[in-house]
């Protein structure tokens, strides 16, 4: 590829930062610093309250009623004993690790690098040891890992190669310089790493679990009830504990946020200097929709892995995509600039961002840089198609095996296939269909009659569906898929106290009291509102029916090749299948549901062997309706236009041909979500022109 015309006018002169700048970020670090130290201080407040108990209250002991007194003696100290383990246990504890990102090499790639050196020389920042890559709409440039990085400048740079597709290179370069501008002010850039690194520590105190946290809540459920009544104790002095270094921590970063955001401004003034006001004007909407992309680009991600295809090369895929954002949103997108920073924000607002770089109006001194920052690269689809494969296998965790890697324009076409259907179901239901109550499309029943007579049962039963009152409709399903939450709530209640349990909290089921008979009368009310709302409903969904199966059959009569006939009877027969066993699969979730609460509510059942039964008898329930749906969807094909490879229904749901199964809430997502795309791809294609 030729390399770009582009040159550097001049050389920056470096931003300043005021004393009384530097002064606040060290008050702000030294602050940050002492939050651990009262962490500790706290750990050997409790250390010396248990060695105070253990050594001064042992008169305790002494007396009649020793089992209540041991009971009492050694209540405090299990609970000390239990808290200080969970207080030191994150300090011990080493953090996650991850894969790093893709590394490149300057032999490989000569232009990124010569650009990189001459951002560093221009911002005056040290060159970075490692450049890699990653799929993110991001680019950072921090210390490689250890704690003498702070000390010999060990710089990192990290490149999301979706900003390489989708900026240019004066753009790119703009985001460079942003990046580097941290590290030209040395001083500041060390001291807020080590806010940042403060601020990570006390976030896994407050929120990473592990296995011991899981075990001391089994063990409270599963013990006797004088053990578990100093297990609820320690749990109660631990999650205390834990809310006092919440307001430690959420104080710490508000703190440190004000100084992030001053330091965001200085770096950003590097990028003015290096880009230009307009481009760093440019730039700022240019991420923005770059990030709107990314949210659909993964939305359609997942929804490929389902059918066993992504994306092979996920950068420019991202980039494609946003290309399809329709103007209206992208204008919204582009002109929202009203924000205001908040407490906690760690950037400042864009506004005012673009607020100083237009009191800045700065040229820029990199002159030219107009085409894409991909000529920056050589081979820049082999780059990014290597870092999606590392993405999709180290930060997703997915088996390559299982998946086809597709190229850019088909996984657009599936896309667009995807975004047809989902508009073909809006306007043709306008939000009158609900899993709860899956259509059947008589399209056997109406294949003898004649062309004229399709068209003309068509056309009346457009009609029907136009004249009745949409937002009737549409309220009257809300309310009956809200009735079927109700009812399932209520019959949960039923499950549990079936199972040896007297009562249960009424505010859990939707109940008023947590009796048998309350939620036999909840279930008992919703389902008499839901036979009610029937009647309105099956007037419309016999109308939506029939219209879309004339439509179908008129569409397959049209078909101008055998491919597409063939894929439409696919289409009707999986449609129909689905919607004949969507009752089986809420049934099946909802045992599945009453056996797990059950099961998790045994250690405090006061009749445990009926709970044990109970829950079994579910589980064998649940066993027989999934074999049944499994056994049904096994015989029937899953469109090809759903799975890359031959597959039944009952894989492409969940329900393996091996007898392994995915999660019971899978199988439920699957079916739901494979009915609505496969009723969708019908519609698009019968209202196709």
């Amino acid at each position: 590829m030729a390399q770009p015309e582009l040159f550097f006018s001049g050389t920056i002169a470096p931003t300043r930062i005021s004393p009384t700048y530097r002064v606040a970020l060290v008050v702000v670090a030294i602050t940050m610093l002492l939050l651990p130290v009262m962490y500790l201080a706290l750990i050997a407040l409790v250390g010396v309250a248990v060695w105070w108990h253990l050594t001064a209250d042992t008169w305790i002991l002494r007396g009649s009623g020793v089992q209540w007194r041991a009971l009492v003696y050694l209540t405090p100290l299990v609970v000390g004993v239990v808290l200080l383990f969970f207080m030191v246990k994150p300090i011990l504890a080493r953090p996650s690790t991850r894969q790093d990102p893709l590394p490149l090499d300057e032999d490989s790639q000569p232009a990124l690098f010569a650009f990189i050196r001459e951002i560093c020389r221009q911002v005056r920042a040290p060159l970075p040891r490692r450049v890699q890559v990653n799929c993110t709409v991001n680019a950072s440039a921090s210390f490689m890992r250890g704690r003498l990085s702070l000390v010999r400048n060990d710089l990192v740079l990290t490149i999301g190669l979706p900003l390489v597709a989708g900026l240019s290179i004066r753009q790119f370069g703009g985001v460079l310089a942003h990046e580097f501008g941290h590290f030209a002010q040395g001083g500041a850039m060390r001291l807020t790493a080590i806010v940042r690194g403060v601020n990570g520590w006390f976030a896994r105190v407050v929120y990473e679990r592990d296995e011991w946290d899981d075990n001391l809540d089994r063990w409270t459920r599963e013990s006797d009830w004088r053990i578990a009544l100093v297990l609820k104790l320690a749990r109660g002095s631990v999650w205390l504990t834990r809310r006092v270094l919440t307001a430690l921590m959420m104080g710490g970063h508000a703190i440190s946020c004000f100084m992030m955001r001053q330091m965001e401004f200085d770096a950003d003034s590097y990028e003015i200097k290096v880009a230009g006001t307009e481009a760093f004007v440019h730039t700022t909407a240019r991420l923005r929709e770059l990030n709107v992309a990314a949210q659909l680009a993964y939305g359609d991600v997942f929804d490929g892995m389902r059918s066993g295809a992504v994306p092979a090369d996920l950068s420019a895929f991202l980039v494609e995509r946003g290309r399809e954002i329709p103007d209206d949103i992208l204008a919204g997108i582009r002109g929202r600039n009203d924000q205001e920073a908040g407490v906690f924000d760690t950037h400042p607002t864009d506004a005012d961002r673009i607020r100083r770089a237009e009191a800045a109006a700065a040229a820029g001194v990199l002159a030219g840089g107009d085409a894409a920052a991909t000529h920056l690269f050589r081979d820049f689809h082999g780059v990014s198609s290597a870092a999606t494969r590392h993405h999709f296998e180290h930060d997703l965790g997915l088996s390559l095996d299982a998946l086809t890697l597709v190229d850019t324009g088909a996984a657009m076409d599936e896309s667009r296939r995807r975004e047809e259907s989902l508009n073909a179901l809006q306007r043709f239901f306008q939000g009158r269909l609900s899993a709860y109550r899956a259509l059947h499309l008589p399209v056997g029943d109406l294949e003898g009659l004649t062309t004229d007579e399709l068209r003309a049962q068509l056309d009346r039963k457009r009609q029907t569906m136009q004249s009745g009152d949409a937002q009737l409709v549409r309220d009257s399903y809300t309310e009956f898929s809200d009735l079927e939450v109700k009812r399932r709530k209520a019959v949960l209640a039923r499950d549990l106290l079936s199972g040896g349990f007297t009562s249960v909290r009424p505010g859990d089921f939707g109940l008023a009291v947590g009796t048998s008979a309350a939620a036999a009368a909840a279930d008992e009310q919703a389902l008499t509102r839901q036979r009610m709302l029937v009647p309105a409903l099956e007037a419309f969904e016999d109308a939506a029916a029939r219209h879309l199966a004339c439509a179908i059959l008129l569409r397959r009569r049209s078909a101008n090749d055998a491919g597409e006939a063939a894929e439409i009877d696919s289409l009707v027969e999986a449609a129909n299948a689905l919607a004949s066993v969507m009752a089986d699969v809420h049934e099946i979730r909802r045992l599945d549901l009453a056996a797990t609460l059950l099961e998790q509510n045994m250690p405090g059942s006061p009749q445990p062997d009926q709970t044990a039964s109970r829950a079994r008898h579910l589980q064998r329930m649940m066993v027989a309706r999934r074999e049944k749906v499994r056994g049904y969807l096994a015989g029937i094909a899953c469109p090809r236009a759903f799975s890359r490879s031959a597959m039944t229904l009952a894989e492409r749901c969940g329900m393996r041909p091996d007898g392994s199964f995915a999660e019971i809430s899978e199988i439920d997502a699957l079916a739901v979500g494979l009915y609505f795309e496969v009723v969708g791809r019908l519609t698009a294609l019968a209202l196709r022109d």
